[in-house]
């Protein structure tokens, strides 16, 4: 299991190389992805907390 540090400057790096070579478009498309990753990792912790949160 990765450290939350290392994974964040993980994704520092892709959205700087995205920038770099122009395809900011993607990064909407990136933060998406990391929230749907971050309601997976919720989801395993509890779906019913998770919904409670939400409403």
């Amino acid at each position: 299991m990765r450290s939350i540090g290392e994974t964040f400057k993980t994704i520092g790096e892709l959205v700087a190389f995205l920038t770099r070579r122009g395809q900011w478009w993607l990064l909407p498309v990136l933060a998406v992805a990391l929230i749907a990753a971050a309601g997976l990792a919720v989801g395993q912790l509890g779906v019913f907390s998770f919904i409670y949160v939400i409403f």
